[in-house]
């Protein structure tokens, strides 16, 4: 993000002695001068190959508990071996080492800034990783605002998540709960088929979104004015095609009302609820 976005978000802070907390999206030594040079002091989590850090900064390999270091002025960036490289900058800070206790109850030694970021942050942290478990966008998208579309849609799954939690007493898992919102949805807004004017076809597409999950029950073809018991085509049937390519046609009083999907009674109405493509 371009530090002009940043600072037009803190604006509010600047020039009044607070201290700016950022994760590695926002953290860069530019955005950081600028912070110095309006009384604003910032720390946060960086990217080891950050363009205007030392060259040397990301290529040195540390082992468990080692600790190299840049500083530019009063501004610090440090990389930290913990199970892996913890890498942040600071203006509110120095490279001093204090004893902390994990939650194992074991004693290490941890620079202090590491220790402020984790106590203020940790939310922040927790949230961005829990999004990356069950993500909405695909690594091939490109386009920037469907990025940040699909970006907003995994937050206000979490937060609805989170708020769900709060206040409900059923103990209900992300993946759990997403399912469900999306299940929800799609029986909420889904646009329900339609006749094509063929008999046993309906509308290209539009589907039950239960058809694999949901309980579904077999039942007659209802009467209509001219027929007392008519028959259809086999949705499932009229999908095959005979060794001379001949589309196979059969006809039976049997459907599923849910579908909305006439369908022979064997085997075809337990193919047409079990299997994703028949």
């Amino acid at each position: 993000m371009a530090t002009s976005s940043v600072l037009s978000l803190i604006e509010p802070l600047l020039n009044q002695g607070y201290c700016v907390i950022l994760d590695n999206y926002y953290t860069s030594p530019e955005l950081y001068e600028v912070l110095l040079q309006h009384k604003t002091d910032a720390y946060g989590t960086v990217r080891a190959n950050w363009r205007n850090l030392h060259p040397c900064f990301a290529k040195n390999k540390l082992k468990s508990g080692e600790l190299v270091a840049w500083q530019k002025s009063k501004m610090i960036a440090l990389r930290w071996r913990d199970k892996k490289d913890v890498c942040l900058m600071s203006t509110d800070h120095n490279v001093f080492i204090v004893m902390a206790q994990t939650k194992g109850g074991k004693n290490i030694q941890k620079p202090q800034v590491v220790i402020d970021y984790n106590s203020t942050m940790g939310g922040v942290d927790r949230a961005d990783q829990a999004m990356t478990f069950y993500p909405a966008m695909r690594k091939q998208q490109r386009k920037y605002y469907k990025k940040i579309f699909w970006h907003l849609l995994e937050q206000c799954l979490w937060n609805a998540y989170i708020m769900f939690c709060k206040n409900s007493d059923n103990l209900v898992v992300q993946v759990d709960f997403i399912w469900k919102a999306a299940e929800f949805i799609f029986l909420k807004h889904q646009t329900h088929s339609v006749s094509v004017g063929r008999s046993g076809q309906h509308a290209v597409g539009v589907v039950n979104p239960e058809r694999l999950t949901g309980r579904h029950f077999m039942d007659h073809i209802p009467p209509t004015p001219k027929k007392a018991a008519p028959t259809r085509m086999c949705v499932v049937c009229c999908s095959r095609r005979d060794e001379s390519g001949k589309k196979i046609c059969k006809e039976m009083r049997f459907h599923c009302p849910d579908c909305d999907a006439r369908l022979c009674a064997v085997p075809c109405f337990k193919i047409y609820h079990t299997r994703d493509v028949f």
